[in-house]
């Protein structure tokens, strides 16, 4: 939906909500997609060539979560 309230300055689906992580992630692997490449990591740096499937780089951000919501950042917080 376009919000034209404010021409010209029109905002698409204002006041929506997306889960990024879901879209990007987590869709994958529910709809059977989970042993399929996601993220190639490919270093020239260091020569380093790493593959992830859908399923480990989810899991991988799942841990990552954690740890974060284990240090106390919740929802909404900033880094300033």
């Amino acid at each position: 939906m376009l919000d034209d309230s404010n021409p010209p300055f029109y905002r698409w689906f204002a006041g929506g909500v997306t889960n990024t992580c879901y879209n990007a992630l987590d869709r994958h692997v529910d709809e059977g997609r989970g042993n399929q490449i996601a993220v190639i990591y490919d270093s020239p740096v260091t020569g380093t060539i790493e593959k992830f499937t859908y399923r480990e780089f989810r899991d991988k951000v799942a841990l990552f979560a954690g740890a974060l919501q284990a240090r106390g950042v919740r929802k909404g917080d900033r880094w300033h």
